[in-house]
């Protein structure tokens, strides 16, 4: 599977799952390409909630994932690894590339992904439902 197939054709669950979609697209894969399992899912606005392709994927096999951790309750982006064929995650290799060093609060938890023309990953960081946070230089939340 190449990486415009993947993009047409992946899933996330809040609760931690992606999927992947064979045609017709209507039903996933028996199996879940990936799933975190120490996921907090008490709040709307935690869980997985956000995926990227690496602009570089069909060679390195990374993705990147946004989501709010159960234990401890705190925001992480997360780099992983798919496998050769691109049916799964290759398993033990999430590196952590960001974590929030506050408790995670219930909403406003950002978590967009994107690359920049630089080759750079950008990602932002909510504020949590304090506007000021966004503002402060004492914070990392509500950033880019």
């Amino acid at each position: 599977m190449d990486i415009a197939e993947l993009k047409r054709k992946s899933v996330a669950e809040l609760a931690g799952k992606i999927w992947v979609l064979p045609p017709p697209y209507t039903t996933p894969d028996p199996t879940p390409f990936l799933q975190i399992t120490n996921i907090c899912t008490t709040c709307v606005q935690q869980g997985l909630l956000e995926l990227a392709l690496d602009p570089q994927f069909s060679t390195n096999h990374y993705f990147y994932v946004w989501y709010t951790l159960g234990i401890p309750n705190d925001d992480r982006l997360s780099r992983f690894t798919a496998n050769a064929t691109n049916t799964g995650t290759v398993p033990g290799s999430e590196l952590v590339l960001y974590q929030d060093p506050q408790q995670a609060g219930d909403e406003h938890h950002g978590g967009a992904i994107t690359f920049g023309n630089d080759g750079k990953i950008y990602f932002t960081t909510g504020d949590h439902f304090i506007a000021s946070n966004s503002q402060s230089l004492t914070t990392p939340r509500g950033k880019i």
